[in-house]
């Protein structure tokens, strides 16, 4: 390998001293050498020299200034070029940039079909070549350049440009048509000291130089042809320097930006600052994604109308989100060839003030207090509303009125507004103001002094009366103690149901006993009683059932006060409920008293989930009730499916109704209604608890309970459960 690379650079050296006039004649002979030389099958030049464009591909290749080498292409290669040449069978791949001067002119590419090709001898072999190539091209392009330099100046004369050519001695020695109608040169010979302000050797070291003549900005540029001759261009720059300036200061500022967007709204360029207040890089992002949803059609809407050649002009507020983070900006979009150029500022804080006055002047519009705004001297610039319910005038009856005419001690006022001068704050500051009529409130005011953008003064002034403040602390009082007093009484239910509740349960003890040794000697247990004494035990034997049964309805009332009882859910199917013995035993009690029983159960009515036991004491205290106040007719239970979610129980007797002033109170605790004019207690009737207790069941189980009742006519209770409830 080392006697091949050895040749090579001999063969390069012949090559680039050979007289050879082409320079694409020289590329190729140079490329096939390093084929022979090498083995290698594929070789691309891109002559940058040329101004052939090397693509993005090579951006990191010329900037790192580095020899890429892959020897062992795949699909993960580095550049989408790689991966290319992969698929076309190349299996090895270098790139070689070559500089001259710092520069590039050339990169050269090397391809073959075998892994492990390019070996760094191999490679350093090829820099090598390909550089003494580069230089002897360049040196060709140079003397190609020389030759047409003369026919350049000639041409380039004819373009609208000032152009001189002047000398050692400071003479213009050629200059063109632009330069003389432009700087006023009338005559060749000119010094240019007069024309520019400078001498030949300052105007040689021009290169994007600026000087100003006859009020306008050029760029000048000088090219040496020989020691005592130079070659002067002036390019007018003033438009591009005033409006580069303009740039310059929307850069520096932080509330103007200026955007390039295409036809498609897509964002092509945008001033630096812009991204300072965004915090986020958005070219190539489309404008319209940053706009709010709601004022999205709007802002195309003004776009469509916009004609370019009549340079309409699309103007307006929007509010934009950018990283999360909101704008609100005011915009002026004008149309041109490529796309729109938009001139944006800032105006977040404009609006964030806005706002705040508008929340103020919304603050006044609604609060139930005196508001005033004076100005510096003390008249009234504007009052809300509330002045009228408290000093009797109308807003626009008070405007442009002193202060002073509302206050009984002026003096108060005047310390105030000197103290606000100060930047004080003046907070529940006491004092009396004086009403329409003449009548005189007590009242606190607050007082601040506002100072606005141009340095005039204004005082806000809150005024809360006393009186209406005095009345509601009042009734604020009056609350509180009306819900200690609550909290009191609650206290004492909870102690009066707890009492009961024990003293409930301690009676059950010994009527236990006594009905147990009652039933003894009624049974014969203690030798055989004669018919009186027996009545005498049956009548304690009742009359202790019914005593039984009053203490346990009052435990049952206190534990359903005091949230004690918890239901034991079963499911229930009510058609079997008719055959219980509890239920025929009340059938007994009402064919007894000579009326008829009906019991229907619907054929679609579910099964459902409730206590047993909780429903069957609500089906007893309804039918039972239902049998004390009916004397003749019948009673009918009816279950039957409501709707998709409940069932229902109707109860209907033909007894004699309810009255219209106990229907309101009958589910009261204790409360009993009337039977044709006489207590039903006086019949045998309990505690006025069983309808009370029933409703408090239901509702225990979600449901709902009701009547109706016509008086001698007969009444029917209802009550309806949830079919779905879940059992606990």
């Amino acid at each position: 390998m080392e006697d091949s690379s050895q040749n090579f650079i001999k063969n390069v050296i012949g090559l680039v001293n050979n007289p050879i006039t082409n320079d694409d004649a020289l590329e190729k002979e140079f490329s096939d050498m390093i084929m022979q030389s090498f083995s290698i099958e594929k070789i691309n030049f891109l002559n940058i020299y040329k101004k052939i464009d090397s693509g993005q591909e090579y951006s990191y290749i010329l900037n790192s200034k580095k020899i890429f080498i892959d020897n062992e292409l795949s699909e993960y290669s580095t550049f989408t070029k790689s991966i290319e040449y992969k698929n076309k069978g190349y299996r090895s791949y270098a790139v070689i940039p070559i500089f001259i001067y710092t520069k590039p002119v050339l990169i050269l590419e090397l391809l073959s079909t075998q892994k492990n090709k390019f070996t760094q001898e191999a490679i350093n072999a090829i820099n090598l070549g390909a550089f003494l190539l580069s230089m002897n091209l360049l040196q060709r392009q140079n003397i190609r350049l020389m030759d047409k330099l003369g026919t350049y100046f000639n041409v380039s004369f004819n373009l609208e440009i000032p152009q001189l050519i002047v000398d050692s001695n400071n003479k213009i020695i050629k200059s063109n048509k632009s330069a003389i109608n432009e700087l006023g040169i009338d005559r060749l010979g000119n010094d240019l000291n007069s024309v520019l302000g400078i001498g030949f050797d300052s105007a040689k070291a021009f290169k994007n130089s600026k000087i100003i003549l006859n009020n306008n900005i050029y760029k000048v540029n000088s090219s040496t042809l020989n020691e005592n001759t130079a070659y002067i261009t002036l390019t007018n720059i003033t438009n591009s320097e005033i409006l580069e300036n303009m740039l310059e200061s929307i850069e520096a500022s932080k509330n103007t930006f200026v955007m390039l967007l295409d036809n498609n709204l897509n964002i092509q360029e945008v001033t630096s600052n812009f991204d300072e207040v965004s915090g986020k890089l958005i070219i190539g992002k489309n404008f319209t994604d940053f706009i709010s949803s709601s004022q999205k059609n709007d802002f195309l809407q003004k776009l469509s109308v916009l004609d370019e050649k009549n340079s309409f002009e699309a103007v307006g507020d929007l509010s934009l989100l950018i990283n999360e983070k909101p704008m609100f900006i005011r915009f002026s979009l004008k149309k041109y060839l490529r796309g729109f150029i938009a001139m944006l500022s800032d105006a977040t804080a404009e609006k964030y003030i806005s706002d705040i006055k508008q929340d103020f002047d919304e603050f006044m519009k609604n609060t139930s207090d005196m508001v005033l705004i004076t100005d510096e001297l003390g008249f009234i610039k504007s009052s809300n509303i509330c002045i009228e319910s408290v000093l009797g005038y109308k807003p626009n009856e008070i405007i442009g009125a002193d202060i002073k005419q509302l206050y009984v001690n002026t003096d108060i006022l005047d310390r105030d507004f000197k103290y606000a001068r100060n930047n004080g704050k003046i907070d529940n500051s006491y004092i009396t103001l004086i009403k329409k009529g003449g009548e005189k409130i007590s009242a606190i005011h607050f007082l601040r002094m506002l100072k606005s953008i141009d340095n005039s003064i204004s005082y806000i002034i809150l005024i809360k009366e006393l009186e209406t403040k005095h009345m509601i602390e009042g009734q604020e009082d009056e609350l509180k103690r009306q819900k200690n007093q609550i909290r009191k009484l609650i206290a004492a239910s909870e102690l009066k149901s707890q009492f009961i509740y024990n003293i409930s349960h301690e009676l059950k003890t010994p009527l236990t006993n006594i009905k147990g040794f009652s039933k003894l000697l009624y049974t014969n247990e203690f030798g055989e009683l004669n018919s009186e004494q027996k009545e005498y035990m049956k009548t304690i034997l009742d009359e202790t059932d019914r005593l039984m049964l009053i203490i346990q309805q009052v435990l049952d009332a206190s534990k359903l006060d005091a949230n004690k009882i918890k239901l034991d859910m079963k499911e229930i199917d009510f058609n079997s409920l008719y055959n219980t013995s509890t239920i025929k035993s009340l059938e007994d009690a009402i064919t007894n008293k000579g009326l008829k029983f009906q019991w229907k159960t619907d054929y679609d009515v579910p099964k459902i989930y409730a206590d047993p036991n909780r429903l069957m004491q609500v089906l007893v205290n309804l039918i039972g009730n239902a049998i004390k106040f009916t004397e003749k007719g019948e009673i009918s239970v009816h279950i039957f499916k409501k709707n998709k979610r409940n069932i229902q129980c109707e109860i209907k007797d033909t007894g004699i109704g309810i009255d219209d002033d106990d229907k309101h109170k009958l589910f009261k605790k204790f409360y009993q209604a009337t039977k044709k004019d006489e207590l039903v207690q006086q019949h045998g009737a309990g505690t006025g608890l069983g309808l009370a207790i029933t409703k408090d069941i239901i509702n225990l189980h979600k449901g709902k309970i009701g009547f109706e009742s016509e008086k001698d006519k007969g009444t029917t209770f209802w009550f309806s459960l949830p079919i779905k409830q879940k059992a606990a």
